[in-house]
């Protein structure tokens, strides 16, 4: 029996099975958020803040592949990272990807819960209500997007123009480009001197803040709260945790041990 809870417990410090629960807790924080009743804001008529034009030029980051980038390029920087250097070891400190994977995670999901719950706390309108939905329109009148029906759209529909602040894309993107650059700051040998790449994902970050405010997604004040709540969480939640292995004499730990340097 003790052997068997020995192996239980080995395997649960492996995968990092703490940082496992966080997730687990920061996704019914989400559902939380989600399932919340949503409120609208009252929008003046003629306001100037929903009368934005609807861009038609192409952004320079596609939408259509934009939820796809910010949630998964960490992880997969970093699962390819751990590749490379057991294959090629270089100048990194042995981390554990399971601990990365679940922290990393765990920010993202919890910057997401924060924003959808503000979101639906606030109901602010888009830039670009006027132009979907026609002037002096209010929530549940809208028509504008079914052309072929006289029907207003559903209350799912109406609700996605009263979810512009914050913007979860920007929290997201930038609490996605803050991870990396306190997780790169823990695995980077001191001797090793690119810390002043790191500058490049929290410029990714702020790039898609402006972005989205350029293309009128979301208003100037909309994606300043979402570069702080972004920001927040994932500096809480990564500038005390550890990426490092606690079973030293795992039988797979010389995948994360760093290579001896040979004394000439």
């Amino acid at each position: 029996m003790k052997k068997i809870l020995s192996q239980v417990i080995s395997i649960w410090n492996y995968i990092d099975g703490n940082n496992f629960l966080a997730v687990i807790v920061s996704g019914i924080f989400l559902f939380i958020a989600e399932n919340q009743n949503s409120n609208i804001i009252f929008i003046s008529p003629q306001n100037p803040q929903a009368d934005f034009p609807v861009k038609t030029d192409e952004s320079l980051i596609s939408y259509k592949y934009f939820n796809f980038l910010i949630a998964f390029i960490p992880l997969l920087t970093f699962l390819i990272i751990k590749i490379i250097q057991y294959f090629f070891p270089f100048k990194l400190k042995p981390f554990n990807v399971f601990s990365v994977i679940w922290i990393v995670s765990s920010a993202q999901i919890l910057t997401l819960a924060i924003s959808i719950y503000f979101q639906k706390f606030v109901g602010w309108f888009q830039p670009v209500f006027y132009s979907k939905c026609g002037y002096n329109t209010q929530f549940g009148s809208c028509r504008e997007l079914k052309k072929s029906h006289d029907d207003p759209l559903s209350k799912e529909e109406n609700l996605k123009y009263f979810n512009s602040y914050p913007s979860d894309k920007v929290s997201l993107a930038f609490c996605s480009a803050i991870s990396i650059f306190f997780i790169f700051q823990k695995i980077i040998d001191v001797n090793f001197h690119i810390e002043a790449f790191l500058i490049i994902p929290v410029f990714f970050g702020i790039f898609v803040a402006a972005q989205n405010v350029s293309d009128h997604k979301n208003h100037p004040t909309d994606s300043t709260f979402g570069l702080f709540i972004g920001f927040f969480v994932s500096y809480y939640i990564l500038k005390n945790k550890k990426v490092y292995r606690k079973d030293k004499d795992h039988p797979k730990e010389r995948m994360f041990r760093e290579v001896p340097q040979t004394v000439p």
